[in-house]
């Protein structure tokens, strides 16, 4: 199966694309925004790495339209609060625009796999549960990080012909 991995730099892109680089034809395309590649040397010979950026859909259109996969896992965010807080624009450039350059930049039949973030939650005093607690803005406001992963579950990728699956919690 052919896989493409956005955000395959991060913490849960290296660990997925290690468990998928020995089966699957994996392509991951990162910004490295971290200033350094977390993947060892020895690894790189196991998948494609792309250095792109999902915030300008023309580098994420020649990704996807090279490694022509059967899945898209879209990993990339800027997921850290404090740094959303600090630059909400570029939270939202990223977190928004970026998701919806990568749903647009699938070809129709593309199975499109979105991990989003606790943050989308509400502030409850139990444990969250993806069937019943609010994901809405209430009183206690969401983070800007939970705002926008909210809004990128908005655009319509099957409107695109793209199926979607959204990854609210990640289970190890």
């Amino acid at each position: 199966m052919k896989i493409v991995i956005t955000g395959g730099n991060g913490y849960v892109g290296r660990t997925l694309t290690r468990s998928l680089y020995d089966t699957h034809e994996v392509t991951v395309l990162d910004n490295v925004r971290s200033g350094h590649m977390r993947f060892e040397q020895r690894e790189l010979s196991r998948f494609r790495f792309v250095r792109a950026d999902i915030r300008t859909f023309g580098e994420v259109q020649d990704v996807l339209r090279e490694a022509r996969p059967d899945v898209v896992i879209h990993l990339a965010a800027i997921h850290y609060i404090p740094e959303c807080e600090a630059d909400p624009e570029e939270a939202i450039r990223t977190n928004t625009i970026g998701t919806l350059n990568v749903v647009r930049a699938c070809e129709p039949g593309t199975r499109f796999v979105f991990a989003s973030t606790a943050a989308v939650y509400a502030v409850e005093d139990t444990p969250h549960d993806e069937a019943s607690s609010p994901v809405a803005p209430v009183p206690a406001p969401l983070s800007p990080v939970g705002e926008v992963s909210v809004a990128s579950t908005f655009p319509t990728p099957v409107e695109l012909g793209v199926p979607l699956l959204i990854v609210l919690r990640i289970l190890t």
